[in-house]
C-alpha cells in the first residue's frame, strides 16, 4: 500500500511465503535476528501492535497495514571554528561560501551596490572581524543588530517574534564577533558591521539551501 505493507494478504498468504516475505521485509533496515520472526508474525496477525527491531527502528501494526517507525539522531550544532574565505557544508543542509573582495572588486561594489542587489545584506566590513571571526550557531548572550531597526536584540527575542521553530534555532548558522552576531541566516550582516566609504575589504556571504529539505527528518 502507499503507506506500508497490507496485514490481511500477509495473513492468507502460504505460512513458508508469509515467513520469506517477513524475512526481506525486517532485512530492508537490518539482518534478522531468529527470534524476531515470531514476534513479526504477531504483528501481521493483530496479537501485538509493535515489534522493536533494534535502537530506534519499530515495524507496527497500525489499522492492519504494517509500518515502519525509526526514530533518526538529532543533528548537533555547529562547533565553533575560526571564518576564513572559503566553502563551508554545515548540519542541516546550510552551506556557506565567504569570499573577500579587495582593491578594484570591493571599490566597484561600493561604487555600484544595486548591482548586487542580492548581496546586499550579505556583506560586511572584513577589516572591523578578521582576527576574531568565528563560525558558529547561537550561544547563550549572542545579541544582533538588525539594520534600521535603531538597537540590538538578543537572538532569543530575534527568534521568538520571527517565529523560528525551535528545532530549526539550533542550527542556523551566523558569524560573530565574541556574542556580537557579524551576520546570521535569514537576516543578513549587523548594522554594526554593514561597510561604509571607507571600507577597504569586504567580506561576501553567499548562502544555499539546496540540501536542507534531504537532511530535515
Amino acid at each position: 500500500t502507499p503507506d506500508g505493507w497490507n496485514a490481511e494478504i500477509l495473513q492468507a498468504a502460504d505460512a513458508v511465503i508469509r515467513a520469506e516475505a517477513l524475512r526481506r521485509l525486517a532485512e530492508s533496515k537490518r539482518p534478522l535476528r531468529q527470534q524476531d520472526l515470531p514476534k513479526l508474525e504477531q504483528l501481521v496477525q493483530g496479537e501485538c501492535k509493535v515489534v522493536q527491531l533494534g535502537p530506534g527502528l519499530r515495524l507496527i501494526n497500525q489499522n492492519g497495514i504494517l509500518q515502519w517507525k525509526q526514530k533518526t539522531q538529532p543533528l548537533q550544532p555547529l562547533a565553533p571554528q575560526r571564518a576564513v574565505p572559503g566553502t563551508y557544508h554545515l548540519p542541516g543542509g546550510y552551506c556557506l561560501v565567504l569570499s573577500l573582495l579587495e582593491g578594484l572588486d570591493c571599490e566597484q561594489i561600493k561604487k555600484f551596490p544595486q548591482s548586487r542587489k542580492k548581496g546586499l545584506t550579505n556583506w560586511a566590513d572584513y577589516d572591523k572581524i578578521v582576527d576574531s571571526l568565528s563560525l558558529r550557531t547561537r550561544q547563550p548572550g549572542d545579541v544582533f543588530r538588525p539594520v534600521g531597526r535603531g538597537g540590538s536584540k538578543t537572538l532569543k527575542k530575534l527568534f521568538n517574534e520571527k517565529g523560528v521553530p525551535l528545532q530549526q534555532r539550533a542550527l542556523l548558522p551566523l558569524l560573530a564577533v565574541g556574542s556580537q552576531v557579524v551576520w546570521l541566516w535569514g537576516e543578513g550582516t549587523s548594522e554594526a558591521f554593514l561597510p561604509s566609504q571607507d571600507t577597504k575589504r569586504i567580506l561576501l556571504v553567499n548562502v544555499s539551501q539546496d540540501s536542507i529539505k534531504e537532511s530535515e527528518t
